[in-house]
């Protein structure tokens, strides 16, 4: 935590196109199992850098484990917004969607993205929201 605190650029960053300070920070305090200071870290790296798909995830993360969902949710939609390319936001926001009784959402979600990009998480959780829906897997196509 003191190195990310002494070694940054002029835009609060370790290296000049990268992740906040405040992320690494909030990481050290997550492996420290501190997660009231690490929330309080990726909150300010959000705030001042909210585009990075790191603190957006981890965020949520802290989110979701503290019961926070709606924030959680926030977070990870935000995430897969900006990041739709990277699976794992498609996953926790699922995940979160299902935490927050809300597996409609979650299967909706999850039906957008094709079968052969969909990540053994994702399948878990579809598997889990349709159940929860009473619904069949939907058909494969053409």
């Amino acid at each position: 935590v003191n190195f990310a605190r002494r070694a940054t650029t002029p835009g609060r960053t370790l290296e000049a196109l990268g992740r906040p300070v405040a992320y690494y920070e909030g990481v050290a305090h997550m492996q420290l199992g501190d997660p009231v200071a690490a929330t309080a870290c990726l909150e300010r790296a959000r705030r001042d850098h909210p585009g990075r798909f790191a603190v957006l995830n981890n965020l949520g993360i802290l989110y979701a484990t503290a019961g926070r969902m709606d924030e959680a949710i926030e977070c990870f939609a935000a995430a897969v917004e900006l990041f739709p390319h990277r699976p794992e936001g498609f996953a926790n926001l699922a995940g979160c969607y299902l935490d927050a009784d809300r597996p409609g959402d979650a299967v909706d979600l999850l039906e957008q993205v094709p079968e052969p990009q969909r990540t053994e998480a994702m399948r878990e959780h579809l598997e889990r929201g349709r159940a929860l829906l009473g619904r069949s897997p939907a058909p494969a196509a053409d």
